[in-house]
């Protein structure tokens, strides 16, 4: 696998593009994966570097979102697109009306590829350099049988290995989306050659599909016919144990944990973060529930937590500490309306928390990063 720079620097010297989406499947979000980025591409300090994740405050992730479209929207200038990278991972697929001169993903199935693909040229009559006249993706392989580690734990080997196997030179979209796609899921008949290993891996698919399906019927609503003639308790979930629980169980492959984010100060206050040219966010009482425009505003502070956290063995316990830690602290906002049920991971002045064996960090530019905390260090949020 070529390493972020060899990318970065390989694609500088075939073409010279005015701004470059560099996508990855699965985005690290260490601590010390976050400080990566920023030193590979100081060979390159022309250009603006610009992350993008789910790791982010819904403020800050609105803000970043207004970043990109004025520099990559459908009515940027080409001043204001000229040298620009983004790094972002697939929340970028989602809505947003931006436009790339030049691509950089790693292999993912061919439905999802294809979609991040669209976002090449997507606005018809831009001026463009004349190296990027044409769309270009350049889709990052191991060069191997293997599959990278990251990738492959999210999506598995078998579609992996279909979409590499069936990915043309060339794309036309969007004639070739139906065919493509229908080839990569549709194997029976199967158009590509069965081998051992993608015997093995169609296996694993298909034992992971049944799977998710018998998890999906234990939140399934039952019919109201069983209810009888009253619907009375027909929206009861009977196996959700909380209501953090439930949403997180309910997600198709992990789970994943949304908590709103605080921070306790020096003296002991809770406040929002610092916004934009704030030196301090606002105090919120702990011993009364929010006004509605409080908790409103409490309520965006949302964020999801990395998936290291969500891991089916780790989740769990993730949950239970985050619900102790809000028993303790956030008791009265759960009379709230609009902040019952919610987890709010509560950061210390330097914007740190401890988790799961792990400690958070907190940034405007890097969105929320951990890392493994020392032996020593303090177990609890």
């Amino acid at each position: 696998m070529l390493s972020l720079l060899d990318s970065l620097l390989l694609s500088l010297s075939a073409v010279l593009w005015e701004e470059l989406l560099l996508e990855l499947s699965d985005l690290p979000l260490s601590e010390e994966d976050a400080d990566v980025l920023p030193e590979e591409v100081e060979e390159l300090p022309e250009f603006e570097v610009l992350v993008f994740h789910a790791q982010f405050l819904m403020p800050d992730r609105a803000e970043k979102e207004q970043r990109l479209m004025e520099r990559i929207g459908k009515r940027s200038t080409p001043a204001q697109r000229d040298r620009l990278i983004v790094v972002g991972t697939q929340v970028l697929e989602q809505s947003l009306d931006i436009d790339f001169d030049y691509m950089i993903t790693e292999l993912c199935p061919m439905d999802l590829l294809l979609q991040r693909i669209g976002r090449l040229h997507r606005h018809p009559g831009r001026a463009r350099p004349q190296p990027v006249q044409e769309a270009r993706c350049a889709v990052l392989d191991t060069g191997t049988e293997e599959f990278d580690e990251g990738s492959a734990a999210i999506y598995g080997e078998w579609l992996l290995g279909r979409t590499r196997k069936l990915l043309p030179q060339e794309v036309q979209l969007p004639a070739d989306i139906a065919r493509l796609v229908q080839d990569t899921y549709g194997w029976e008949p199967d158009c590509l050659p069965a081998d051992p290993q993608s015997t093995a891996a169609r296996g694993t698919y298909e034992l992971e599909q049944a799977k998710k399906q018998r998890s999906a019927k234990a939140f399934a609503i039952s019919s109201p016919r069983a209810c009888g003639d009253a619907l009375d308790d027909w929206m009861n979930e009977v196996g959700a144990t909380s209501d953090a629980g439930a949403r997180a169980a309910v997600r198709d492959g992990d789970p994943s944990i949304e908590v709103l984010v605080m921070m306790r100060d020096s003296s002991g206050n809770v406040r929002f973060l610092s916004g934009k040219g704030e030196t301090a966010g606002a105090c919120v009482a702990l011993d009364q529930p929010p006004q509605p425009e409080q908790a409103l505003e409490i309520a965006r502070q949302k964020l999801r937590l990395p998936g290291y956290f969500s891991k089916k063995w780790n989740v769990q316990q993730t949950i239970d500490a985050l619900e102790q830690e809000n028993r303790k602290r956030f008791a009265a906002w759960q009379l709230s309306p609009l902040l019952r049920g919610e987890l709010i991971l509560l950061l210390d002045e330097h914007h740190t928390a401890h988790l799961a064996g792990q400690v958070l960090h907190y940034d405007r530019e890097n969105g929320l990063t951990y890392q493994k905390e020392d032996e020593d260090g303090d177990n609890g949020v």
